[in-house]
This record gives C-alpha cells, structure tokens and sequence, in this order.
C-alpha cells in the first residue's frame, strides 16, 4: 500500500467498510457510485462520492493528482479491466472452497493474459499472487 496514491472502491465495499469499528485508510478514499447523492453522516473528510464511467473517474482522479489507485469492489474492478484501464491484478487466495457467491471476473470481454510478477506466502496459508496484464501491442 505504500505505493498507493489513493483509493477507489465501490459503494457495496464502502457499506461494509462504512461498518467497521474504526477507519482502516489513512489515505484518500473515494467511493464510486451512480446512485449516492451523499455519503452517511460522519464520513466528512474520510471519503469523497465519484460517478461516471471507469474512464471519467480515472480522469477526475488523476486530476486531483492521484495515479497510483487501489481499485476495490468486484463491480468496479470488472468495469476498470474492461476498459482497460487496470496495470496490475493482486489476488489472494483464502484456502476456503465456497459453493456459492458472486463471480469476480464473469462479465469480462473475454481472455486476458497475465504474467505473473510474484508470488508470497502469506499467515502460512493465504497465497498473494501479484499479475500485471499484457496488453497487445499495436504496430
């Protein structure tokens, strides 16, 4: 996270964070929605609301002087890599089979290549992949 200039995540991920105890960020955060007019009382200076296209929030951010952004949300991710508009994909895997849930990456394009930069264990038992996507090249 050092890297980080700011955060991004949807409002579904933003209502469950909105839940915890304390707020974990100590950078900006901003949530993506189409649909919040405003955010609940007491998030004043935490989180800013952001609408539009993954392309016209990419562009108010890097306005604001962000460009490193940690993307969160399964929706919101899905609409950034199908724009192309995601360099590297961090996922971790939990040893936890589930025989339900929502798939992350089902409304995609189509195939994308990864190259997988590394890879480290984590706790002894979570696995943290770091990918970056290869895009093709235009002649």
């Amino acid at each position: 996270m050092a890297s980080v200039d700011a955060l991004l995540m949807g409002r579904n991920t933003f209502e469950v964070v909105a839940a915890f105890d304390a707020w974990p960020y100590d950078k900006p955060v901003f949530v993506a929605s189409n649909s919040l007019k405003q955010l609940p009382e007491g998030f004043a200076g935490k989180a800013e609301l952001i609408c539009g296209s993954a392309t016209e929030m990419l562009g108010t951010l890097h306005a604001k002087g962000y460009h490193n952004i940690y993307l969160d949300g399964g929706a919101l991710i899905r609409s950034f890599i199908a724009a192309a508009l995601v360099d590297e994909l961090t996922i971790t895997t939990v040893p936890v089979l589930l025989g339900g849930g929502i798939r992350l990456f089902d409304t995609l394009p189509g195939s994308m290549n990864l190259k997988l930069v590394s890879s480290q264990l984590l706790l002894g038992q979570l696995v943290k992949n770091r990918y970056q996507f290869q895009r093709e090249t235009q002649a």
